[in-house]
């Protein structure tokens, strides 16, 4: 049931993702959402929970792109696989760790899709368009990562409580 419910998220992320990226031009797009909620998924929830999740989103987002089938998919997973045991070895305040850790995720998946390009042809990757690309998205990604954090703490505190059979609705939060 719960897993129904995080699909159902990504799904959601995806799809404003696409919808809204239709009206921004191509270099002031913003940087793909699906990477905070795979870093929140690995960094804070159990793997049973996260990866059906980054499974279906994956291959979602993959059918939705025009790039080679698979990079978004081998993009998230990686993402919940390198990040999921970080937090054994540093120790940092959970909002900062997030932060930190979807910079670095950032970084990862651009370079995927760089990868991906060069392997399609030489006329398809510029590195300095790439580059202004990555630029545009850090500072989408320093604006968009606090509301992020707080709808997916507030997302999965009331999805826990829902699984848990406790109320939803109480007074304090």
């Amino acid at each position: 049931m719960q897993i129904f419910f995080h699909i159902c998220l990504g799904i959601l992320i995806i799809a404003l993702q696409t919808g809204a990226s239709v009206c921004i031009p191509a270099i002031a797009r913003p940087c793909d959402l699906m990477i905070p909620f795979a870093i929140y998924l690995a960094l804070y929830r159990a793997p049973d929970e996260g990866l059906p999740v980054l499974v279906v989103s994956g291959v979602f987002m993959d059918s939705l792109s025009s790039g080679p089938f698979g990079v978004f998919l081998i993009s998230y997973l990686s993402l919940f696989f390198v990040f999921k045991k970080i937090t054994r070895w540093v120790h940092i305040h959970y909002a900062v760790l997030f932060f930190i850790v979807s910079f670095l995720g950032l970084l990862f998946e651009n370079a995927i899709c760089w990868i991906s390009a060069l392997f399609s042809g030489p006329l398809v990757f510029r590195p300095g368009k790439g580059l202004a690309i990555l630029a545009v998205q850090a500072v989408w990604l320093i604006f968009t990562l606090p509301f992020l954090f707080m709808l997916f703490e507030k997302y999965f505190r009331i999805n826990d409580r829902f699984v848990s059979g406790k109320s939803l609705f109480t007074i304090r939060d």
